[in-house]
């Protein structure tokens, strides 16, 4: 019976810690990563807003070959759809074109479906820096909630999860952009 009520002590305090860790977790996170690349910023944009070269620098992508990725038709303009199903590591979900203005910006919703559901925003803002150079940053935005909160801040917070993965990106895309002069 000690044996009994130990065992409901010892879980009724890791229950109040979770729900203590999930009130004080983010609610919201926000990663952020730049880099300069020796490109002018339109042939940047142009290359960033089209779907059709997502795969030729994404972080992603190269985890699963067998990934099947679909395009809509109009792969450069407001509407626009990235949609891919892959492994466990990849996952499956789309990226929708929201927002762009030509040289400057370009905004996507990104939804996951699969292994787990959420919704975010991306974006990326390019910035001329000299006439052949610009700095391109890539920044994710969204919310959690309470038991995502909770495993994100346990395993060091969003930015530390995906963080790495932005920088190998744009280092991919400085890459393939200067690569291509």
């Amino acid at each position: 019976m000690k044996s009994v009520k130990i065992i409901g002590i010892v879980l009724g305090v890791l229950l109040l810690a979770l729900i203590v860790l999930g009130m004080i977790a983010p609610k919201s996170y926000s990663v952020s990563r730049s880099v300069q690349i020796k490109s002018t910023d339109s042939s940047t944009y142009t290359f960033l807003s089209d779907w059709n070269n997502f795969q030729a620098w994404s972080p992603w992508l190269k985890l699963d070959s067998n990934a099947k990725v679909d395009i809509s038709e109009n792969s450069a303009s407001i509407g626009s759809v990235f949609q891919w199903s892959g492994n466990d590591s990849v996952g499956s979900g789309k990226q929708v074109r929201i927002a762009q203005t030509p040289f400057s910006r370009i905004e996507n919703e990104l939804i996951f479906t699969a292994p787990w559901e959420s919704k975010a925003l991306t974006n990326f803002e390019i910035l001329s820096v000299t006439p052949q150079t610009c700095s391109v940053t890539w920044t994710l935005l969204g919310k959690n909630d309470p038991i995502s909160s909770v495993f994100i801040m346990l395993s060091g917070g969003m930015d530390e999860m995906m963080g790495p993965d932005y920088e190998l990106g744009l280092k991919n895309l400085k890459q393939k952009l200067e690569q291509n002069k």
